[in-house]
């Protein structure tokens, strides 16, 4: 058939058109190039594939035309830009399905994939990760993967790895402006490195090697949280140093704190039944603490230990109840010693019945009915067992965990609580008068202020998380104008709030989803917790905004006031407006102070920064809130402090390191302090204990006094608690020696 046969011909006259136009090398980099990048203009198709043009300029409108005249790529005349046809996309997958052949013939490519195999090179496992990883559309997929295999296949390397094809494939995505599925693309972990510094540096502080598994996972888990859990806007916050999330790690996986109700450990709802001595009650209260404190961040609180447990001292020999107590206390010191990065448990003591207790239904271990009013002596006699348990424990080994905060008042006359703070420091002083709020040991308060009900505002609940913001960096910005610096706090305000709504929103899914069981089988909850909004680099934005410092300058201090008053009616307004409970909070964040004030440095120099510390290892003020290193009177100390602290509703820690202390003038000091608005307080002292015979002394010896040994391990307060001095933050271990030191006699 004629007819047929001229068509034939003619479709071959096209085809060989088509291949001869592909056939050079210049005009198939051009059509690859179009393919991945799009439509391109003239001079950007030239310079891409590196013809000059002056000199080669002839040469490419001839490149140029073969291809339009075989119909592998078109002008769009609108834009100006050339951009491939449907055929010359499919000469471009024809041409790396071609090269894909001959390089499997030549020798094939293998990947050492991240399932720990060795598996024959596939691209299409690219493009099933594209779309499945990053939501790429399939058709982009494929291209991305194409391309990729190409650049592998030049490197001419047999063994390939996951991570480095990722690398490839996200370097592609930057080049294509695909941000956004880079972004989901992106791959977590710690290079090898910084794995290799994380074990050695465990193994010179005397670590456990789940010190090491901890912070590699906390390296995956607080780039997951800035690449996806939280917006943009709140991680480019983070990270530029604006504002800090505390416990970055876990900001989408555990409240920082939970506040249990003691009598739901003792009797849980459809539990085995309550204990049936003191002895089993303390036992369930480290299993249940145990099995909690995995599923918080920072700790956990008992609130009125001593009053909820009073009724199981009821009858208990003193001395009995003492060694039960005190072994109670030594178990969880231990675990502390062995692992000082876990979380701590902190114990509230009152030597008073308040009167919200008073009238509610005790458990007691025979059963009945009774109310915690009846308990009074009993809840007396058990707070100085406490105490007195504490002491002989301090004098072996420094008291880690559990953290002690006592309620004190007027009338209060528990000599062995001052002697104990005298000696070595290891008390929390909650100085409020009345039973109005729980504290957790580093500060961290909670009150009835939420719905009015101490049941579940200040138990069962707890605070979420602290989003910190860098004072010092929005007082830089304000240029000395109040109102400036008023606007860029509320701006760092509004991402602190967005950041914390995202953890709450994921910290409800996780309850509802069966990733904290302990926490919910304790009656957790989160519409009651609390979230905060904390502040460092006050002391320092103060001196940066008046140019005088907090403690010598008065304008210094109303500077303070003003920022906390601002901060504290702002707090008020969000909970309002967003149904979340939002306050203030001054509490320790050593690595969020310390960062904060180095990226500062970096951006505005040595000079211009105003810090704590040396200028290798900066850090802005956290707690106490005015500098160690300011050589005031210790009373005026006192009164700026307890200034500040009626603004921080969500919890407040004032630090007084003291060298030298007698129980009387503790008492009186604290007394007065009390009367200035300093609610908790703790008088800190530094602590060195004997290796050979464990004795511990106050102060930093390097002699042991009993044995004479010289091998000796120092303890100290760097902001809230004590711990290893080996183990203190860079920044802070570094300026101690400038820190000044109280006697109060």
């Amino acid at each position: 058939m004629p007819g047929v046969d001229v068509a034939l011909k003619h479709l071959e006259g096209l085809s060989s058109k088509v291949l001869d136009a592909a056939s050079s090398p210049v005009r198939l980099r051009m059509l690859k190039l179009l393919s991945s990048r799009g439509p391109l203009p003239y001079t950007e198709i030239m310079f891409a594939v590196n013809l000059d043009p002056v000199r080669d300029a002839g040469k490419f409108v001839y490149h140029l035309r073969s291809l339009v005249d075989a119909g592998l790529i078109r002008l769009d005349r609108k834009s100006k830009k050339y951009l491939p046809t449907e055929l010359g996309e499919m000469i471009v997958r024809f041409s790396r399905d071609l090269e894909e052949y001959l390089a499997v013939k030549k020798g094939k490519m293998y990947v050492r994939t991240s399932r720990l195999a060795i598996e024959e090179f596939d691209r299409s496992r690219i493009a099933d990760s594209l779309v499945r990883e990053a939501g790429v559309p399939v058709e982009l997929a494929q291209e991305i993967a194409a391309e990729a295999e190409e650049r592998l296949i030049k490197l001419k390397t047999r063994y390939l790895t996951a991570p480095l094809i990722r690398e490839f494939i996200n370097a592609l995505l930057v080049e294509k402006g695909l941000e956004e599925y880079r972004h989901k693309l992106t791959r977590l972990g710690m290079p090898i490195y910084d794995v290799t510094q994380t074990i050695e540096e465990a193994g010179r502080k005397g670590l456990p090697v789940s010190a090491v598994e901890h912070a590699a996972s906390s390296s995956v888990l607080k780039e997951y949280v800035l690449l996806k859990g939280v917006s943009r806007r709140v991680a480019d916050a983070h990270l530029s140093g604006l504002i800090h999330l505390d416990s970055t790690e876990n900001w989408l996986l555990k409240p920082d704190y939970a506040f249990h109700d003691l009598r739901m450990l003792l009797n849980p709802p459809g539990g085995a039944g309550t204990p049936r001595d003191l002895d089993e009650a303390l036992n369930l209260i480290i299993r249940a603490h145990r099995r909690a404190v995995r599923e918080v961040s920072n700790g956990e609180a008992l609130p009125f230990f001593n009053i909820l447990l009073a009724p199981y001292v009821e009858g208990v020999d003193p001395a009995y109840a003492g060694r039960l107590i005190e072994r109670f206390l030594e178990e969880l010191n231990e675990e502390a010693h062995m692992d000082p990065s876990t979380p701590r448990l902190s114990i509230g003591i009152s030597h008073r019945i308040p009167g919200e207790l008073k009238d509610e239904e005790a458990v007691t271990p025979r059963g009945g009915a009774s109310n915690y009013g009846e308990f009074e002596d009993e809840a007396a006699a058990a707070a100085s067992i406490i105490i007195e348990a504490a002491t002989r424990i301090s004098r072996r080994t420094p008291l880690l965990n559990p953290l002690i905060t006592v309620k004190i008042g007027e009338t209060d006359s528990m000599e062995a609580l001052y002697a104990l703070e005298a000696e070595h420091g290891s008390i929390y002083l909650d100085l409020t008068m009345g039973c109005e709020a729980s504290y957790f040991g580093d500060g961290v308060r909670l009150s009835p202020d939420w719905s009015g009900d101490w049941r579940v505002d200040m138990v069962r609940t707890g605070h979420m998380g602290t989003v910190f913001l860098n004072l010092a960096r929005i007082a830089y910005e304000s240029k000395e104008s109040f109102e400036r610096f008023r606007r860029l706090l509320d701006d760092a305000v509004e991402s602190a709030v967005e950041a914390l709504k995202a953890k709450g929103d994921s910290l409800k899914s996780r309850l509802d989803g069966g990733l904290l069981p302990r926490l919910r089988g304790l009656g957790f909850l989160p519409g009651n917790a609390q979230y905060g909004i904390g502040i460092l680099g006050l002391s320092e934005a103060s001196m940066i905004a008046t140019g005088s410092t907090m403690g010598i300058d008065d304008t210094a201090a109303e500077f303070a006031v003003k920022t906390l008053r601002h901060l504290s009616e702002a707090s008020s307004e969000l909970s309002r407006e967003t149904g979340m409970r939002i306050n203030v909070v001054q509490k320790p964040c050593e690595d969020g102070s310390s960062r904060l004030a180095k990226l500062d440095v970096e951006a505005y120099g040595k000079a211009a920064v105003k810090f704590q510390g040396l200028p290798g290892n900066p850090y802005y003020t956290d707690v106490p809130l005015i500098p160690p290193s300011l050589d005031i009177p210790l009373e005026s100390r006192g009164s700026l402090e307890g200034t500040f602290q009626k603004y921080l509703k969500g919890g407040h820690l004032t630090l007084f390191h003291v060298s030298e202390a007698e129980p009387q003038a503790l008492r009186e000091l604290s007394l007065k302090f009390g009367e200035m608005g300093v609610h908790f307080a703790d008088f800190a002292a530094e602590l060195s204990q004997c290796n050979d015979c464990r004795r511990v002394t106050k102060g930093l010896t390097q002699i042991c006094p009993l044995c004479g040994s010289s091998s000796i391990s120092h303890y100290g307060t760097a902001s809230a608690l004590l711990q290893p001095l080996r183990l203190w933050p860079p920044s802070r271990a570094k300026a101690r020696d400038g820190w000044i030191r109280y006697t109060v006699k």
